[in-house]
C-alpha cells in the first residue's frame, strides 16, 4: 500500500453503522456495487480480476502481487458438507478427477 501511497482502510465503528438506518445503508451498499461495476469494466481482458464479490481492494492487490511475484494459490479441493460438517470434494475437484480418469483409462481399481 505504501507504493501507491494509500492507507489501510478502516472499518466503521458498529454503533455508527447501526446508526446509518435501513434505506441509507442499501443505498450505499449499491452504489458501491455500481462503483465496483464500472470500475472492473475498465480492466483489460486477461488481467488478474478480484475473484468475487465480496473482495475488498487491498485484499485484491496484495492477492495479485504475490501471484506477480510466483506464489500461486492452492486449490480448494474439498469444502465442508452442509449437512454434517465433513470434508468432500468440490465440484471442480471431482471434475477433474473424472477427465483424469476417462482421458487417460485409468481403471478405478487403480485409482486411489
Amino acid at each position: 500500500m505504501a507504493n501507491f501511497q494509500l492507507q489501510e482502510p478502516t472499518t466503521l465503528p458498529l454503533a455508527m453503522v447501526a446508526s446509518l438506518g435501513s434505506m441509507r445503508l442499501s443505498r450505499l451498499r449499491a452504489n458501491m456495487s455500481l462503483a465496483r461495476k464500472e470500475w472492473l469494466s475498465r480492466f483489460p481482458c486477461g488481467l488478474f480480476q478480484p475473484s468475487n464479490d465480496e473482495e475488498l481492494l487491498h485484499e485484491w492487490l496484495s492477492r495479485g502481487r504475490q501471484f506477480s511475484d510466483g506464489k500461486r494459490f492452492a486449490p480448494s479441493n474439498y469444502e465442508l458438507h452442509p449437512g454434517n460438517n465433513r470434508l468432500w470434494l468440490t465440484d471442480e475437484a471431482s471434475h477433474y478427477i473424472r477427465h483424469i480418469i476417462a482421458i487417460h483409462r485409468i481403471p478405478l481399481s487403480r485409482f486411489p
